[in-house]
């Protein structure tokens, strides 16, 4: 089978397939941070704000780390 084609792969499992143009990636502003404790823990925060970690807002306890972005 072609890869490109994907002609021969059923319906319901062309859902699993991705293409570039569709896909977006994007990381919380948590990741580089200092007081990043965890997924949901934060060394500022008792609990990271959901706002926060979907970079619906920024974060005024952000603190870059020196290899942070």
């Amino acid at each position: 089978m072609d890869y490109f084609s994907m002609g021969d792969i059923p319906q319901e499992k062309m859902r699993f397939v991705e293409s570039g143009e569709n896909l977006e990636v994007s990381f919380p502003q948590c990741v580089r941070c200092e007081y990043n404790a965890g997924s949901r823990a934060c060394e500022m925060l008792a609990e990271k704000p959901v706002e926060y970690m979907s970079n619906e807002e920024k974060c005024p306890m952000r603190k870059k780390t020196r290899k942070g972005v």
